[in-house]
């Protein structure tokens, strides 16, 4: 997950109307799926998304707890292990291929070489190194910026919404 989520920001920010090699004659869509592909593999998506999954786990049995009714956190984990987990993770190519025709039906195929080319270089790298704290530490900014925002229009507010209806 550490490097995924710049991924996502940045198929998030890429999620525009789907580019016109959709609907691509087949060889020029096989080239744009083998070079989204390639990208795919230059930043390690496959690796990513089996280390998000994984780290689904501890909530995935946190969930399972409330439900278990008896059964103990470690009998939990054991089921999640034994009958769940191996499931997800064999279908985590299919957001890996889902990712590589996210990135095809957005993205030219030069784009994509190019895009592959950057990730290869040592700042490609230290970008996917410092993204996702970078995203992390914007993160918690937001979430604290948006709490303290929202505390002081309703504290400023107040009235005007009771007024109206809203109970605070």
């Amino acid at each position: 997950m550490r490097r995924l989520l710049p991924l996502l920001l940045l198929g998030a920010a890429l999620a525009g109307p789907a580019a016109a090699q959709d609907t691509a004659p087949e060889p020029a869509r096989a080239e744009s799926l083998a070079a989204a592909r390639a990208l795919v593999e230059t930043i390690g998506v496959r690796k990513q998304v089996e280390t998000m999954l994984l780290r689904t786990r501890a909530s995935m049995i946190a969930g399972l707890r409330q439900r278990a009714g008896t059964l103990a956190e470690p009998q939990v984990a054991e089921l999640v292990d034994q009958y769940i987990m191996p499931e997800v993770l064999a279908h985590s190519g299919e957001v890996v291929e889902a990712t590589v025709a996210i990135y095809a039906g957005r993205l030219s195929v030069p784009e994509l070489r190019d895009l592959a080319a950057f990730y290869a270089t040592p700042l490609g790298a230290k970008l996917q190194t410092i993204m996702p704290e970078v995203f992390a530490e914007s993160l918690r900014f937001g979430q604290a910026w948006g709490v303290r925002i929202a505390q002081d229009a309703f504290a400023k507010h107040r009235e005007a919404l009771r007024a109206r209806g809203l109970a605070l």
